[in-house]
């Protein structure tokens, strides 16, 4: 009896030893920086921008292997008849075998410039996805912030709206005491009560639209526990004057602008190579074998032939492919300019708007900052002011919603300034790593 009772007891040890890592192995909260880091890794946009990189670095090694050499190994065997009414005929017009080794090179010397146009334009090229994987990163990197600090919104917006709902649901307990007590009116009871039933909703609302906001972070960030995914931190916006001053201060390019310029460059070095054929172009060639009729002479010092020289290819005429080929080229460059100059002016005004959103948005943080000390100090009186019994508990539960209200409009305040942040950061070319250090670091006070 005691055997067994020892062994159950062991056991449930072993199974609480067991299950309790566990439960407590909970799935790690997502900072910004690391958000914003684990969406880099997973996006598969940025992954096919990172594997199209890797296909460019191949082709720029292609472009300079056509500058190299080319050599090949001709081996033929052949059971041939010459006319016998030849006067150089073979064998009195017989069949016969023939066999041929040789080694055949060949030595571009001059191809009108087409080989160093093709290693640049790959090069220009391999510039091309860099750029396009940064927009991949910018991209993706603005996503996540605004998914992480929507997530976060919704969380303090559901933990103020329960607070306020536990503070009503204390005043309306004391309310239906003191009207039992015949100290206070239904009619109070009643308003509390409305009061609560209105906030459910609120909540729900709030709760479904966090399990929205955290299911697309996760999917960003390639989590498949969405129910269970956490983030961490606060909705603090950087101070703009330090962190304009530090993104400022280094180069900046706007990406789709960049990447006009490199297909300018681009279509140059095409049309060098296309044209190319159109020039006359000089080579090295020759070859070294062996001829006979009998497969053993092949090992013969006398079956030896060789030669070597240049062959020089001018091009006469191609049917006036040229002249429409140029008019082509020289319409695509065209229509690369007239784009260029949309983007110009089309990254300007965003510019622009986006300066503008900032500071509407600063302005918006500063005076729902202000709302918020207003808001907590009518609380405090109202609450001061209830219990000496000189305010109702309508002033009393008016003044706890319009400080709850101040808080979520000055969460909500904080999270618009974030996002337009990162939108003067996009429009204006800055790297959106300064903006995501600084929000990890921390924000304003």
């Amino acid at each position: 009896m005691k055997f067994q009772l020892l062994l159950s007891v062991y056991l449930l040890a072993s199974l609480v030893s067991q299950a309790g890592p566990a439960q407590a192995a909970a799935p790690s909260d997502y900072t910004i920086d690391t958000a914003v880091t684990r969406s880099l890794a997973h996006s598969p946009l940025v992954r096919a921008a990172r594997e199209r990189l890797v296909e460019v670095e191949a082709q720029v090694s292609q472009a300079f292997s056509s500058a190299l050499p080319s050599m090949n190994a001709l081996l033929s065997g052949n059971y041939r008849k010459d006319p016998a009414n030849n006067a150089a005929v073979l064998f009195g017009g017989e069949p016969y075998n023939m066999y041929d080794a040789r080694i055949a090179f060949t030595q571009p010397l001059y191809t009108g410039g087409a080989v160093s146009a093709a290693v640049r334009a790959a090069r220009i090229e391999k510039q091309l996805r860099e750029n396009e994987l940064r927009i991949a990163e910018r991209d993706v990197s603005v996503q996540t912030i605004q998914a992480f600090y929507a997530t976060l919104f919704q969380k303090e917006k559901i933990e103020r709206l329960r607070r306020e709902k536990a503070r009503l649901e204390e005043y309306l307990a004391t309310a239906q005491r003191r009207h039992r007590e015949g100290t206070s009116r239904l009619l109070e009871v009643l308003q509390i009560k409305t009061q609560v039933a209105l906030l459910v909703p609120s909540i729900l609302r709030a709760e479904n639209d966090l399990q929205l906001r955290t299911a697309e972070l996760a999917y960003l960030v390639g989590d498949a526990t969405a129910a269970r995914l956490g983030v961490s931190g606060s909705i603090e916006p950087v101070d703009w004057t330090r962190l304009t001053a530090v993104a400022g201060a280094k180069p900046s390019r706007i990406a789709e602008l960049r990447r006009i310029e490199l297909n300018q460059d681009k279509l140059g070095q095409v049309r060098s190579v296309t044209l190319a054929k159109h020039y006359p172009s000089l080579g090295l060639e020759g070859n070294w074998g062996r001829s006979s009729f009998v497969k053993s002479d092949l090992l013969d010092d006398y079956s030896t032939s060789w030669n070597i020289g240049l062959r020089l290819t001018i091009p006469i005429f191609s049917g006036l492919s040229s002249i429409h080929e140029r008019r082509s080229f020289a319409s695509q460059l065209s229509q690369l300019d007239i784009e260029e100059v949309r983007l110009r002016e089309k990254f300007s005004l965003d510019q622009i708007k986006a300066e503008k959103e900032v500071q509407l948005a600063q302005t918006v943080f500063e005076t729902n900052r202000t709302a918020l000390n207003l808001a907590r100090e009518a609380l405090r009186e109202a609450t001061s002011s209830h219990r000496l019994g000189t305010a109702t508990y309508v002033q009393l539960f008016d003044s706890q919603r319009n400080f709850t209200e101040a808080e979520i409009s000055f969460e909500l305040a904080k999270y618009d300034y974030i996002l337009a942040q990162s939108r003067y950061f996009v429009s204006s070319g800055w790297d959106l790593k300064d903006l995501v250090t600084a929000l990890s670091a921390g924000g304003t006070d």
